[in-house]
């Protein structure tokens, strides 16, 4: 099982990263509320996968439930800034998008679009690396296909 959150604007690249995972087979969830996400990391274990998404890397929230699935037995992917960050360093796997390092308060449209680039391509490989999930894509299109009005 995989749960993905991401921090501030990085939810909706969580959101769409659960999205693509469903169309290959893995059972994920993604969830905006915080009490929500707690709920299902504390329902974690080994086995499953955090992934968490932040520009900053500097979250107690989302450190609090990288601890909290770590003591679990999950594996923990963080995608963050390669600068050294409290959620990178609780990671089993640390992957790095870039951020424009601004303090405004405008939507980080560059660490977006940097956050996805990087779960895009861990999406790509996880679709090409075995038939199951290749099958699901098939599957998945056929359905919405058949949902289609014409």
């Amino acid at each position: 099982r995989v749960q993905l959150v991401g921090s501030g604007g990085a939810y909706s690249v969580a959101r769409d990263s659960a999205l693509k995972l469903m169309s290959i087979g893995k059972p994920v969830i993604a969830d905006a509320d915080a009490e929500v996400q707690m709920l299902g990391v504390a329902t974690l274990t080994r086995g499953d996968c955090l992934i968490l998404i932040s520009a900053s890397g500097q979250s107690a929230h989302l450190s609090r439930l990288a601890q909290v699935a770590k003591k679990a037995g999950a594996i923990i992917i963080t995608v963050t800034n390669q600068s050294a960050n409290p959620l990178a360093a609780l990671a089993d796997i640390r992957l790095y998008s870039v951020s424009d390092g601004s303090a405004s308060d405008m939507p980080n449209v560059v660490a977006a679009t940097s956050q996805q680039h990087v779960i895009d391509l861990v999406f790509y490989t996880l679709a090409q690396s075995d038939k199951r999930s290749q099958d699901s894509m098939t599957r998945g299109r056929s359905a919405a296909d058949l949902s289609k009005v014409k």
